[in-house]
């Protein structure tokens, strides 16, 4: 910029001067705080984090404008998301004004825990005969888990024990699983879910056997003893309240009673500690044995009454008894008294039922017999019928049949001669019917049919036979086929007139007929032709194929052939159908001759031959001279023009020329010598070659360029890496070139930490080389790595609320020096208390980047809480009361950890009023840390009456005479009354 100053002396006289200002940045840019890492948690869900680079915090300057920022090493994934991994990325920035370049890692790192899903909560009941339960389960797997990266499925573990694995035995009550899981990245995760086994199960009684008697002597019942059960017949999974042992059926017929005829059900009943009654059940069945008595009256004989086939008998029914009321009888074959009974034997059967459905039984016959003969009512006359069915040599009988009556009835027992539907053959057929009734009497009726014959016999010539005449031009016939015959009767002869065994028939149709007569004289006929064809084709041979050379110069040839010879049986005529006549002029090539021979029928037959002739005289072909020029300018070709080769022949003006090696004239042709082959060939592939030589020669330099500066990172786990990297690019005119590597380590090879000078030389056929040189960078980007074992477990000594726990080191996976530190938890050896316990490390590199893990220790107390409830307490009832004031100490538990907790959980409690009879008093102890089931124990309080009742008022002596007549006395005195 310019300053303008003015100068004035106290006169006021001035004078001016301009100065131009020029100001210079001199201070270089700067980067701030050395270009410190970012390392960043991963975004919630997600497997990475978007980061913000913020390139504006690597340098600063006093003039912000000027400052040129360019990423030279390291590609930025899209949007900034950087996934969550232990190979951090390295960014190589540099500011234009400086020499010194701002390299920095960028990573982020999973702080995301997996979630674990368990099983929903299983309540089962005790198994069959056991106070506990076997239960098997889907074990949560790594499928069960999920996690923003990925689950490490080895890590998943059963952390309360192997007691509480798929398929264990729990006891009653309620039981806390838990599972727990990591991710790759040792983040943690648990899951819990509870197993309730309740008891159901009934307790079993056992009563006495089902009993059965027979009622006692003159009696409907019978009294019976059998002894009850008592708690001693009971069993249960768990244990049986003795004291609830009672009878519970109605009526409450005890041993001694006497029991009704039938079944009674005697049922006992009792109950667990828990409630859960089971019952048993005495079957006692009085059976009545003694069965009644029957008497029947005598077998009777009467006969049929006049004109019908019965008789109505009368009879007195039988008398029956029985030791019991209640008896019935039944007929229960035969009729009643009075009743119309058929001709025949009747037996009537009666039975006697009591009560206790015995019986008794008798019967008697009743015989009634038939003396009357059967009579016939009508008979048919003689008949005579026409056969007329074609089929039938006869005719089906139709006649009315014979009625006959009887007192009793009757059936026809024979007939003789055609019956109705039956045939009846041509002729006369005797009918006879025979009637008989049951008692045996018979009686019969004859007649006769004349049956006619009316169908007329049917003759079926074959069809007409259409036969080859022979070589001969005729037909010797040999056999004569018979037509078919039907006829309804048998009998029919056929005459036939026309053609005869051995007759030579010419072509043309011959008719042959026949005549038949049936045995009644009914004629019939038919009739065929026999048809002579000529069926025989002419044979015609052609000549053999002609071969000849085409005459020199010239594109053709004169041939002669004979003509075809032809042979049929009626005789044929040939004629040419194609191709040209003998002594013809043949053009080159092949010429096909065609013949057809016909007879007097149109039968045809055709030949062939070829007359080949063949062009011998190869084209004529000449090729330009050899041409020399350079490669064109920037190519390692040129492109040459030449004339084309000129070709002859003696069948055709334009010969065909065609490139069968090399190139096309104006084509580019390559560096070096191109033989150029032609052919020319004729219409019968004769062909002549010619070949000329095109040489372009290369003059031009080749040039060489170097490429881009090489930056990796270190290989895993080494301080150095294997780098391999394209040789630099050369180029010539014709790429003919070679590339080797003057200083340097090459490529592939392995490079240390730093900066290695790699220098190239390349150099083309003609000896003339160019160099090129480059930086290859090694920096170590790598972040250690480190695993623990995922869950360590152990289970505390008896007695004790703890245990020392050791379980494998971190491994340490890095490829320098590190630090490994307990950040968190025990460690490794140490005590740990009854739980869950997270124990974390760290490892730190010399370059400051870290990675931890973690191991999860679950310390399992499998040591139950206990308690002791006193002995079983049996108390008589407080004075004049039904019940009882009961003291007892309260029992309370005992666990090997601290914080265990006693609750009653059934009963009344020490110092309560107990009923009359038994109850139970449970106890449960628990352990609010100890997942496992609480441990119970329960006693009973039994309260028993034992005071007697007392009678308030009771009658003194009483002194009274007998009763009139009686030797006692009937006697009333005031009821004592108790309390």
């Amino acid at each position: 910029s310019q300053a303008n100053v003015t100068a004035t002396d106290p006169s006021q006289n001035q004078a001016s001067c301009t100065a131009q200002v020029t100001v210079e940045d001199n201070l270089k840019p700067f980067y701030i705080d050395d270009c410190p890492d970012i390392v960043q948690p991963n975004d919630p869900g997600l497997c990475g984090a978007v980061v913000d680079l913020n390139v504006s915090r690597l340098v600063d300057d006093n003039c912000p404008d000027t400052i040129d920022l360019t990423l030279e090493v390291g590609n930025i994934p899209a949007d900034n998301f950087f996934a969550a991994t232990n190979n951090p990325l390295l960014l190589r920035y540099k500011e234009a004004q400086l020499s010194e370049v701002c390299e920095f890692l960028v990573s982020s790192f999973d702080a995301e825990p997996p979630t674990l899903d368990c099983p929903s909560p299983i309540d089962v009941n005790t198994d069959v005969g056991q106070c506990t339960a076997v239960i098997s389960f889907d074990a949560p797997t790594a499928a069960n888990a999920t996690d923003n990266c990925a689950v490490n499925a080895s890590s998943l573990t059963l952390l309360t024990g192997s007691a509480t694995s798929p398929g264990s035995t729990f006891v009653l009550g309620e039981t806390i699983i838990s599972y727990g899981v990591m991710d790759e990245s040792s983040n943690n995760a648990n899951c819990s879910f509870v197993v309730s086994v309740t008891d159901v199960e009934l307790p079993v009684l056992l009563c006495p056997a089902n009993i059965t008697v027979a009622t006692d002597a003159n009696a409907c019942s019978a009294a019976v003893s059998f002894r009850a059960p008592t708690a001693d017949n009971a069993t249960d999974n768990c244990a049986v309240n003795a004291s609830s042992l009672h009878l519970v059926s109605s009526p409450a017929l005890v041993s001694g009673s006497d029991f009704p005829v039938g079944t009674t059900q005697v049922t006992f009943a009792i109950s667990d500690v828990f409630g859960n009654e089971g019952s048993c059940s005495t079957w006692v069945t009085v059976i009545d044995d003694q069965p009644p008595t029957i008497d029947c009256p005598s077998n009777m004989s009467v006969a049929a009454s006049p004109g019908v086939c019965s008789a109505m008998p009368s009879f007195t029914l039988p008398t029956i008894s029985d030791n019991c009321p209640g008896t019935s009888l039944l007929q229960v074959a035969g009729n009643a008294s009075g009743s119309v009974l058929p001709v025949g034997l009747v037996t009537n059967d009666f039975v006697a039922t009591d009560s206790a459905g015995l019986t008794a039984a008798c019967g008697f016959d009743i015989a009634v017999f038939d003396d009357q003969s059967p009579i016939v009512t009508s008979c048919p006359s003689n008949s005579q019928l026409a056969a007329l069915d074609s089929m039938l040599c006869g005719v089906l009988a139709s006649y009315a049949a014979p009625t006959f009556e009887d007192n009793c009835g009757a059936n026809v027992t024979s007939i003789s001669g055609p019956q109705i539907g039956q045939l009846a053959a041509v002729g006369t057929s005797a009918v006879t019917y025979v009637i008989e009734d049951t008692a045996g009497n018979q009686e019969s009726c004859s007649f006769t049919i004349l049956v006619v014959d009316a169908v007329l016999p049917t003759l079926t010539c074959p069809v007409n036979q259409v036969v080859a005449a022979d070589p001969f031009c005729g037909f010797n016939v040999t056999a004569i086929a018979m037509p078919n015959v039907t006829d309804n009767c048998n009998g029919t002869t056929v005459d036939h007139q026309g053609s005869v065994v051995g007759a030579v028939l010419p072509i043309g149709q011959h008719t042959q007929n026949f005549v038949g007569q049936d045995a009644s004289g009914l004629p019939g006929a038919c009739s065929y032709q026999i048809v002579v064809e000529d069926q025989t084709n002419p044979v015609v041979v052609c000549p053999a194929s002609i071969v000849v050379t085409a005459a020199p110069g010239a594109c053709g040839a004169v041939v002669n052939f004979s003509s075809p010879n032809v042979t049929d049986n009626c005789g044929a005529v040939v004629a040419q159908t194609a191709g040209q006549p003998a002594g013809s002029s043949f053009p080159a090539g092949v010429n096909t001759q065609t013949f057809v021979a016909t007879d007097g029928h149109g039968n045809t037959d055709q030949c062939s031959f070829t007359i080949t002739v063949v062009d011998e005289e190869v084209p004529s072909i000449v090729c330009p001279a050899d041409i020399v020029v350079n490669s064109a300018v920037g190519r390692c070709d040129a492109s040459v023009v030449y004339p084309m080769p000129n070709a002859t022949d003696n069948c055709q003006s334009n010969v065909a020329v065609t490139l069968v090696q090399g190139k096309y004239s104006s084509g580019a042709f390559p560096v070096g010598d191109t033989v150029v082959v032609y052919t020319a060939s004729d219409s019968f592939n004769l062909t002549a070659t010619c070949n000329f030589t095109v040489s372009v020669v290369d003059t031009e330099l080749p040039t060489v360029s170097c490429v881009q500066e090489v930056s990796v990172p270190t290989d895993t786990g080494r301080c150095d890496a294997a780098v391999t990297y394209p040789l630099p690019p050369g180029s010539d005119n014709c790429n003919n070139i070679s590339v080797s590597l003057l200083e340097g380590a090459g490529t592939p090879a392995t490079f240390e930490l730093g900066n290695t000078l790699e220098t190239y030389v390349v150099t083309d056929d003609a000896g003339d080389n160019n160099t090129c040189e480059f930086n290859v960078t090694v920096v170590d980007a790598q972040a250690p790595k480190i695993t623990c074992s995922s869950f360590a477990s152990a289970t505390v000594e008896p007695g004790t609320c703890g245990v020392n726990v050791t379980y494998p080191e971190p491994t340490v996976d890095e490829n320098c020096d590190f630090t490994l530190t307990l950040t968190a938890g025990e460690g490794s050896g140490n005590l740990f208390g009854s739980g869950e316990t997270t124990d974390r490390y760290t490892v730190t590199d010399a370059a400051g980047a870290t990675a931890s893990c973690q191991t999860i220790v679950f310390v399992v107390d499998n040591e139950s809480p206990k308690i002791t409830c006193p002995s079983n307490i049996v108390k008589s009832t407080d004075d004049g009361t039904c019940n009882a004031v009961v003291n007892y100490t309260a029992p309370i538990g005992t666990d090997n950890c601290a914080g265990a907790t006693t609750t009653q959980v059934s009963g009344l409690g020490p110092g309560a009023t107990f009923a009359l009879g038994s109850s139970t008093e449970v106890y449960r102890v628990k352990q609010s840390t100890d997942p496992r089931s609480p441990t119970d124990c329960a006693f009973t309080v039994v309260v028993e009456d034992d005071e007697s009742p007392v009678f308030d008022q009771c009658p003194g002596p009483l002194n009274l005479n007998s009763d009139l007549n009686m030797c006692s006395a009937v006697v009333a005195y005031p009821e004592p009354v108790p309390s």
